[in-house]
């Protein structure tokens, strides 16, 4: 059995093992946030591409989009953001929006469209309308923010083509909500809609489509750059690309805007449970009940 002091002095050890395992901890949840992976934001012409459909039955009007994507590396994707709105040349008949199907889908052996024959890699319903949230007027039409968190994270592999696919659900005569057009894309998408005498066709559409998806980055060491000499930065500024996109709306409904993707969100830091301070504190109490006690 120990004698007190000996107590006393494996419980100092204990307390100073676990704060070195707090801080260690610690270090690691600062080292991984959540960020950016891949991002196509808003293009300034704003143009909204419908993708979407009259639930439950569907209707010879409704739209779906797929959009593609590459990443330089493999990375886990927690979570999908896209903007959108509503076409304001339909007057609303399409309703509010009540749900969002959000999947991703492989590629033709081509890599040239989506392999819609065969079910998606993943597919969630958002279950509600994706936190739509108004984020500014332009020209008297509301552009709207959503997110979605994926129920499990999406494990994307270096050099592969996925397609994200983002579909509204609407309730009211007819579907009228859309996507935003984008940049930085490949600079088409794809596209299901209604052909002649009530076909279903699929084709690729000129036009990319405003999208960002986030998962866990390790942020780049800080890099210092020397005071004694001066550093020009050249800001280059590249024109807006204005790009064309087909939809089965009477007209193009033009949205110039401005956001770009969300900033990218920390992770939560758990500070220690204990420092060394802590301990050093609890040492001396220790110590001073043995010494009362003796």
């Amino acid at each position: 059995m120990l004698s007190r002091s000996g107590r006393y002095i494996f419980l100092f050890i204990m307390i100073v093992l676990g704060s070195i395992m707090a801080v260690s901890s610690n270090v690691q949840a600062q080292s991984v946030q959540q960020g950016v992976v891949y991002n196509q934001p808003i293009d300034p012409a704003g143009l909204l591409v419908q993708s979407s459909w009259l639930d439950p039955d569907g209707s010879d009007f409704d739209q779906y989009i797929w959009e593609n994507f590459t990443l330089q590396t493999d990375q886990s994707i927690n979570t999908v953001n896209w903007y959108g709105g509503y076409d304001p040349l339909k007057f609303g008949r399409g309703g509010a929006v009540t749900d969002f199907t959000v999947a991703i889908y492989p590629s033709i052996a081509a890599g040239s469209e989506p392999a819609v024959a065969n079910p998606p890699l993943v597919e969630y319903q958002t279950g509600g309308n994706a936190g739509e949230s108004a984020i500014e007027m332009v020209n008297g039409i509301p552009m709207y923010s959503y997110t979605f968190n994926l129920p499990a994270p999406f494990q994307a592999v270096a050099g592969a083509k996925y397609w994200v696919y983002i579909v509204a659900s609407q309730t009211g005569s007819s579907p009228d909500w859309g996507v935003a057009s984008g940049l930085n894309g490949n600079g088409h998408h794809y596209q299901r809609g209604s052909g002649a005498g009530g076909d279903i066709m699929y084709r690729s559409i000129p036009g990319d489509i405003a999208f960002s998806l986030l998962g866990p980055t390790v942020p780049d060491a800080p890099t210092s750059t020397p005071t004694n000499a001066p550093v020009d930065m050249p800001t280059v500024t590249t024109a807006p690309t204005v790009g064309s996109v087909y939809t089965d709306t009477p007209a193009p409904v033009v949205v110039p805007t401005s956001t770009t993707g969300p900033a990218p969100t920390p992770s939560p830091q758990n500070p220690p449970c204990f420092s060394p301070a802590v301990a050093l504190v609890l040492l001396f109490f220790l110590f001073r009940v043995s010494n009362r006690s003796l």
